[in-house]
């Protein structure tokens, strides 16, 4: 089954907030009926900043993080890491526009070296800055290539390329 952009977005903001923050998902249900009530929307984890602190759902709005995985809205003080979030491109009107996936370590200096835009290649991974679609590159290094030899190829860094072969095995993971 085809995801559009926007579901795409919604199951990368979800496996974010589930996998590197281990939130368990009557917290992040109790935060999207609490949303619901604020802001009626059919994709409120596209359209929307969220932040945890590992144990709790923020909502960014305004310069406030606001708690809403216990459904009371408080205002959160505390600074939030927000290295997912960060990774996505939005329009002036606040809608995501560009994903740059993690394909590595998930740290918040992860180059950002894959980038999925619904305007380029139908929304497939591509390598940022080019319009050379991941599974090409993937497909010539399981064909016997090298990372050296597609590096010079496309006028890249062989860790750009690594970064290509690890989104696309990560894909087919998901």
């Amino acid at each position: 089954m085809a995801l559009s952009f926007i579901n795409l977005i919604e199951a990368y903001v979800l496996a974010s907030i589930r996998r590197e923050h281990r939130l368990f998902m009557n917290k992040i249900r109790k935060g999207l009926d609490f949303i619901s009530q604020m802001h009626p929307s059919d994709n409120p984890l596209a359209e929307k900043n969220f932040e945890t602190d590992r144990l709790s759902l923020f909502l960014r709005e305004s310069g406030l993080g606001y708690g809403i995985s216990r459904g009371s809205g408080q205002i959160a003080l505390e600074d939030i890491i927000k290295k997912y979030m960060q990774r996505i491109e939005r329009d002036l009107n606040g809608l995501p526009i560009k994903l740059y996936p993690f394909s590595g370590t998930g740290k918040p200096d992860e180059p950002r070296s894959i980038l999925i835009d619904p305007k380029i290649s139908f929304g497939r991974p591509i390598l940022s800055n080019t319009s050379i679609p991941v599974e090409i590159i993937v497909e010539r290094y399981r064909a016997g290539e090298s990372r050296k030899e597609l590096a010079g190829d496309y006028e890249c860094s062989w860790e750009k390329i690594e970064e290509a072969i690890r989104c696309r095995l990560w894909e087919q993971a998901a």
